[in-house]
C-alpha cells in the first residue's frame, strides 16, 4: 500500500496528540490546518538541500516571444521544479518568474522538483512528519513546549536525512590526476 500525504499528516497529528485524517477536506480542524500546511512544509524542506530524489536534469524548450532587455532567447522552466541549480550551456542568464533567460541558443538546467510522497524515501518522510508535528503543536494546541519538543525532533530528523541521502553519492576521492604539494624542510 502506497504512503499518502494523508498519511504523512495523520501521523504528524497523532505524534501530538491530534486526531488523525481521512482526507485533508473532512471538515475537521486537523484536516484544516494540514491542507493549509503541508505543501509549503514539504516544498520547504525539499529547497532545503539537494536531495537525490528530487533532483532533475532537463533541456530546456526554448519559447518563441521575444526576450527581455538584452537576451537573445527565452526559454520556459517546468512547473514542478522549486529550484535551478545549476546552468549549463550558458555563462549567464536570468530568471524571473517561470522563464529563464540566456544569449545561449542551447540550455540544460540541473534542478530541484517537488515530488509526491510515494518518490520520498523514507528517511524524508520521517524528517517530514517530525517538521509537520512541529508545526502542528503550535498551530493545533496552541503549546510552545511541544513546539520546543518537536522542533529538536525535526532537526534530529532532519539531520539524519541528510546523512542518509549523502549515502546515494560517490565519495571524493583522489585519482591519477590528483596532484600532492610537497613541502622541504630546512
Amino acid at each position: 500500500m502506497a504512503i499518502t500525504a494523508i498519511d504523512i499528516c495523520s501521523k504528524a497529528l497523532l505524534l501530538v496528540g491530534a486526531n488523525a485524517i481521512q482526507s485533508f477536506d473532512d471538515g475537521s480542524r486537523e484536516s484544516s490546518v494540514c491542507s493549509s500546511i503541508y505543501d509549503t512544509v514539504k516544498d520547504t524542506l525539499l529547497t532545503n538541500r539537494p536531495w537525490s530524489f528530487s533532483i532533475l536534469q532537463l533541456d530546456l524548450a526554448r519559447l518563441n516571444e521575444e526576450p527581455l532587455r538584452d537576451w537573445k532567447y527565452c526559454y520556459a522552466l517546468p512547473t514542478e521544479i522549486l529550484r535551478v541549480r545549476k546552468v549549463s550551456g550558458s555563462k549567464s542568464f536570468d530568471i524571473m518568474g517561470s522563464k529563464l533567460y540566456s544569449n545561449s541558443p542551447q540550455v540544460s538546467i540541473d534542478c530541484q522538483k517537488t515530488v509526491d510522497v510515494d518518490e520520498m524515501p523514507p528517511y524524508f518522510q520521517t524528517a517530514l512528519i517530525s517538521e509537520l508535528a512541529s508545526k502542528l503543536a503550535v498551530s493545533l494546541l496552541g503549546d510552545s513546549n511541544k513546539y520546543k519538543l518537536f522542533a529538536d525532533m525535526a532537526q534530529r530528523d532532519l539531520i539524519n536525512a541528510r546523512l542518509a541521502d549523502a549515502q546515494n553519492k560517490p565519495n571524493i576521492t583522489f585519482g591519477e590526476d590528483s596532484f600532492w604539494i610537497t613541502v622541504a624542510r630546512t
